[in-house]
Protein backbone atom coordinates (compact mmCIF):
# COMPACT_ATOMS: atom_id res chain seq x y z
CA UNK A 1 0.00 0.00 0.00
CA UNK A 2 3.00 2.34 0.18
CA UNK A 3 3.02 2.70 -3.60
CA UNK A 4 -0.75 3.14 -3.65
CA UNK A 5 -0.50 5.96 -1.13
CA UNK A 6 2.03 7.72 -3.37
CA UNK A 7 -0.26 7.24 -6.37
CA UNK A 8 -3.20 8.60 -4.39
CA UNK A 9 -1.21 11.65 -3.28
CA UNK A 10 -0.32 12.41 -6.89
CA UNK A 11 -3.89 11.97 -8.07
CA UNK A 12 -5.22 14.22 -5.31
CA UNK A 13 -2.62 16.86 -6.14
CA UNK A 14 -4.00 17.03 -9.68
CA UNK A 15 -7.63 16.88 -8.58
CA UNK A 16 -8.16 13.49 -10.20
CA UNK A 17 -10.75 11.20 -8.67
CA UNK A 18 -9.59 7.69 -7.96
CA UNK A 19 -11.28 4.38 -7.31
CA UNK A 20 -9.49 1.39 -5.77
CA UNK A 21 -10.49 -2.15 -6.62
CA UNK A 22 -9.15 -5.56 -5.68
CA UNK A 23 -10.11 -9.09 -6.67
CA UNK A 24 -10.69 -10.32 -3.10
CA UNK A 25 -12.72 -9.08 -0.14
CA UNK A 26 -9.77 -9.60 2.20
CA UNK A 27 -7.58 -7.35 0.05
CA UNK A 28 -10.34 -4.72 0.05
CA UNK A 29 -10.38 -4.80 3.85
CA UNK A 30 -6.64 -4.15 3.89
CA UNK A 31 -7.06 -1.23 1.50
CA UNK A 32 -9.86 0.23 3.62
CA UNK A 33 -7.82 -0.14 6.80
CA UNK A 34 -5.04 1.82 5.07
CA UNK A 35 -7.37 4.72 4.28
CA UNK A 36 -8.73 3.80 0.85
CA UNK A 37 -12.33 4.17 1.95
CA UNK A 38 -13.87 3.73 -1.49
CA UNK A 39 -12.16 0.37 -2.10
CA UNK A 40 -14.43 -2.40 -3.35
CA UNK A 41 -14.03 -5.75 -5.01
CA UNK A 42 -13.55 -5.81 -8.73
CA UNK A 43 -16.67 -7.96 -9.08
CA UNK A 44 -18.81 -5.38 -7.23
CA UNK A 45 -17.38 -2.66 -9.43
CA UNK A 46 -18.09 -4.54 -12.66
CA UNK A 47 -21.65 -5.22 -11.57
CA UNK A 48 -22.39 -1.70 -10.36
CA UNK A 49 -20.17 0.62 -12.40
CA UNK A 50 -23.15 2.22 -14.09
CA UNK A 51 -23.99 3.88 -10.78
CA UNK A 52 -21.14 6.37 -10.89
CA UNK A 53 -19.60 8.75 -13.36
CA UNK A 54 -16.09 7.55 -14.15
CA UNK A 55 -15.18 10.19 -16.74
CA UNK A 56 -11.77 11.63 -15.93
CA UNK A 57 -11.25 9.23 -13.03
CA UNK A 58 -8.49 6.69 -12.49
CA UNK A 59 -9.34 3.12 -11.52
CA UNK A 60 -6.54 1.34 -9.67
CA UNK A 61 -6.73 -2.47 -9.46
CA UNK A 62 -4.59 -3.68 -6.57
CA UNK A 63 -3.23 -7.21 -6.95
CA UNK A 64 -4.28 -7.20 -10.62
CA UNK A 65 -2.26 -10.37 -11.21
CA UNK A 66 -4.90 -12.27 -9.25
CA UNK A 67 -7.75 -11.18 -11.54
CA UNK A 68 -9.29 -13.95 -13.59
CA UNK A 69 -9.55 -13.33 -17.32
CA UNK A 70 -13.21 -14.26 -16.95
CA UNK A 71 -13.69 -11.36 -14.52
CA UNK A 72 -12.26 -8.58 -16.58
Amino acid sequence: TTVLKAIEAGLRATGTRSFYRSPTASAVEVLRSEGFDNATTLAAFLLGSRDCDLRGAVIVVDEAGLVSSRQG
